[in-house]
């Protein structure tokens, strides 16, 4: 018969709070993203739109990386309180 080992509360709550910290980290790093691509689009986007053409839309990389990350975070934030509880 197999005996269960007591669970390491230390190691689960290292664990948790790199967890925690990471999923925090990638939604801030992804709304400062989105508000650096807004602050782009409003203020230098008709400038090298005009001057670079089409080309002028890679502008528009910060803010849609942003928005994924904000929401990718904002997301696994809540998979994870939801499947701790």
């Amino acid at each position: 018969m197999e005996t269960q080992r007591k669970p390491n509360d230390t190691v689960d709550m290292f664990y948790g709070f790199w967890k925690y910290l990471g999923v925090m980290g990638v939604f801030l790093i992804g709304v400062a993203m989105t508000w650096w691509g807004v602050d782009l689009i409003l203020n230098e986007w008709v400038f090298l739109r005009a001057e670079a053409g089409v080309l002028g839309n890679i502008l528009l990389i910060p803010l849609v990386v942003g928005l994924a990350l904000s929401w990718l975070g904002l997301a696994e934030f809540f998979r994870i309180i939801r499947t701790e509880e």
